[in-house]
């Protein structure tokens, strides 16, 4: 079993314990709809040329300080209100989950916790984007309106 497989199997795990968290797997359209609606500068994007454009830098492997992040009270508002959020990993999972805002903080810590990637959140009807980086940044952005992409 390859590496990536086994955290396919421990994200299969955590989904199958939860309600409301659905598991699409080999799934490219969270891919697909960033690259589409967001910038791209090499292999990751570029919110900096987003609206509400706010980064965070946090200690490494700490999820204690990477939270702080969500003191920011409008983006903490904005996607605990969300009715779906989309997440997707850059690279060693291939899968992508859906849920609610409500679940966003269980969901962001076992990934936190247990995906070592970079992980992207979106909300396509909120138009706003999360990026959460292994290497100890977040990156957030919105777009405006529809006719923005």
């Amino acid at each position: 079993m390859t590496f990536s497989e086994e955290i396919e199997d421990e994200i299969k795990e955590f989904v199958s314990r939860t309600e409301n968290i659905y598991y699409f797997p080999d799934s490219n359209y969270g891919v697909e709809y960033l690259n589409n609606n967001f910038s791209v500068l090499g292999t990751k994007l570029d919110l900096s040329k987003e609206n509400n454009y706010t980064s965070y830098d946090f200690k490494k492997n700490d999820f204690l300080d990477m939270v702080k992040f969500f003191e920011f009270k409008t983006i903490n508002e904005k996607i605990l209100s969300s009715k779906e959020i989309h997440y997707i990993g850059d690279g060693i999972t291939n899968s992508e989950l859906i849920f609610s805002g409500k679940d966003f903080f269980r969901v962001l810590e076992f990934l936190f916790e247990n995906v070592p990637e970079h992980h992207y959140f979106f909300d396509e009807d909120k138009r706003w984007c999360l990026l959460i980086a292994t290497e100890g940044w977040i990156a957030y952005g919105e777009k405006t309106c529809k006719n923005n992409i």
